[in-house]
């Protein structure tokens, strides 16, 4: 969180992230393996569909470090190699 000790004015800029420390749309519709579904899924969804293509890349990046994690505690590479 954040907090002000003073008030502050209208429209005061509090922070700036850059766009390439974001996750965007992009970013998935961009994705090698899932890109071309995001896609064909941003097309046919109706309002809202960038929430859920979002939602949907955030979940399989997820899903590939807890299988990234699993294969380093088990002594593999985690690329896959034995």
């Amino acid at each position: 969180g954040m907090f002000a000790n003073d008030d502050l004015p209208e429209g005061e800029l509090l922070l700036r992230i850059p766009r390439d420390c974001c996750v965007t749309i992009d970013d998935a519709l961009n994705d090698m393996e899932c890109g071309p579904a995001f896609q064909h899924l941003l097309e046919q969804a109706g309002s809202g569909a960038d929430t859920v293509v979002i939602a949907g890349y955030l979940a399989k990046e997820y899903l590939l470090l807890k299988e990234y994690d699993r294969r380093l505690k088990a002594g593999e590479k985690p690329d896959g190699d034995a």
